[in-house]
Order: structure tokens, then sequence, then C-alpha cells
């Protein structure tokens, strides 16, 4: 689980067994935007950060990869 502020929204980024990473808006308790699939393995940590004012959740699992997801609306395709 990792936490953060995405256009002043207080969000949790969540990922577990069923592979997907999934952005929560925590005063509504709602998905916000689509869920981020891509994994072909558990998802064991995630991260959100910012890279060059880029809003980013970074994802790792069982298969060994890190990948990083775009959270600029819409999101976008992972970058392992």
């Amino acid at each position: 689980m990792a936490s953060g502020w995405i256009n002043g929204i207080p969000i949790a980024i969540s990922g577990g067994e069923d592979r997907i990473v999934r952005v929560w808006d925590l005063p509504s308790r709602q998905p916000l935007g689509r869920p981020l699939t891509g994994r072909i393995q558990e998802i064991r940590s995630v991260a959100f950060g910012e890279i060059g004012g880029a809003l980013i959740a970074i994802s790792g699992g069982d298969d060994g990869i890190v990948r990083v997801w775009s959270l600029q609306s819409p999101w976008s395709a992972p970058h392992p």
C-alpha cells in the first residue's frame, strides 16, 4: 500500500494476488481511474512518486519486474 495526493485528492495505491494495481480516492472510497493491469504474477509492493513533474505508481512482484505506471490522465501502459 502506498499513499499520496493527486490534484488535491488523497489517494492510496494497492496491489496484490489479483495482479492488479488500483488507485483509490480515499474520501469517496472509490477507485480513481481504471485499474492498472499487465502484471503476470502476484504484486508484492507498490509505491507512489513523481518523475519530472509526472505522477507515477511503481509496482514490483513475483515476476521479478518493476513496472512504472503513469498516473497522468488517462493512465498509460506500464514501462518495465
